[in-house]
C-alpha cells in the first residue's frame, strides 16, 4: 500500500473527489439507521470518512478481490446480464460512482453470491474513496 503522509500531495484525482466522498459521507450520516455499525438490513454503515492514509493498491490489493468475486459477471460475456466491464482499470476507474454505491449498499455482490469478507469490503471502500487510484 502507498502512503501519503501530507495530504497536500496526494494526486489531484483524489483531492477532487472530497465532494463526492462527502456526499457520500451525508447521506450515510443522515439515513436514520438506529445503530451506526449496521444499516439495519445487515449491510454496515462503514463508509470511510475520508481517504486513509495507506491507500490500497490497484494490482496488489484491488485486482485480486475484483478478480475473484466480480468477474464472472463483470466481464465480456459474464455469468449476468451486468453491463457493466471490470477487466481493467480504466473501465473499473470510469464506473467507480456506482460501484462504491452498489458495494457500499451491499447490492454488490448480488444476492445469492458469497459475500465480500468485511477485509475486501473495507478495501474496496477505502479504494474507491480514494478516487480509485491507478498503479
Amino acid at each position: 500500500m502507498r502512503r501519503h503522509r501530507d495530504r497536500a500531495t496526494w494526486p489531484r484525482r483524489v483531492r477532487g473527489r472530497r465532494p463526492l466522498i462527502a456526499c457520500l459521507w451525508l447521506l450515510a450520516a443522515c439515513s436514520g439507521t438506529p445503530d451506526s455499525s449496521d444499516t439495519g438490513t445487515g449491510c454496515p454503515n462503514d463508509l470511510p470518512a475520508d481517504c486513509p492514509a495507506d491507500v490500497p493498491d490497484y494490482n496488489a490489493d484491488v485486482a485480486p478481490i475484483i478478480a475473484d468475486r466480480c468477474l464472472s459477471c463483470h466481464s465480456p460475456g459474464g455469468a449476468g446480464e451486468a453491463g457493466h466491464d471490470f477487466t481493467t482499470w480504466d473501465t473499473l476507474n470510469a464506473q467507480q460512482t456506482t460501484v462504491l454505491t452498489q458495494v457500499y449498499a451491499c447490492k454488490m455482490p448480488p444476492e445469492g453470491a458469497p459475500p465480500l469478507t468485511s477485509a475486501e469490503r473495507g478495501t474496496l471502500l477505502d479504494w474507491l474513496v480514494c478516487g480509485a487510484p491507478g498503479d
